[in-house]
């Protein structure tokens, strides 16, 4: 049920029959746009339900870095004629297997985000309440911390 504050109503109009028919186109048009926003919301559910129709619950245990933004800047050279030595390369070549970012990113969240942890940190994050005694500022940091130390949580950016 709609309220109309009281300065509104205790207000006399000189046209009360004009007043309530805007009234009620305003408020016909705001439902109008809650119901456009509901099928938004629900048009982006169903879309992210189909994009994870091939995936298993091992595949969502796993962390990946799909949709995120390297927070890496590769440096701008400011040399035109550089000189890479052989041994170098065959150095880099031979620590591993990995000639692009993907499997280095998915091998080192492997490595120091296994599964439980992930859960574990992700589940922290889910289940965020503000502390008693805490100012929304320190929560609204600890809760920036927590996203900080899972990059990979997999929630929605607002």
């Amino acid at each position: 049920m709609f309220s109309t504050p009281v300065e509104e109503v205790l207000e006399p109009s000189s046209e009360p029959e004009r007043d309530l028919h805007r009234r009620l186109r305003a408020r016909s048009r705001f439902v109008a746009r809650l119901l456009k926003f509901d099928e938004v919301v629900v048009d982006e559910v169903e879309e992210m339900a189909n994009e994870d129709a091939g995936r298993t619950l091992s595949d969502f245990g796993k962390p990946t870095l799909e949709g995120l933004e390297s927070s890496i800047n590769r440096p701008t050279v400011g040399a035109h004629q550089f000189e890479i030595k052989s041994s170098i390369i065959q150095m880099v070549q031979n620590m591993w297997s990995i000639n692009t970012w993907d499997p280095m990113a998915a091998k080192f969240l492997e490595k120091y985000f296994p599964p439980e942890k992930t859960a574990k940190l992700r589940a922290m994050i889910l289940s965020f309440q503000q502390d008693d005694g805490e100012t929304i500022y320190e929560a609204w940091e600890r809760f920036k911390e927590l996203m900080r130390k899972v990059p990979h949580h997999g929630l929605l950016k607002w």
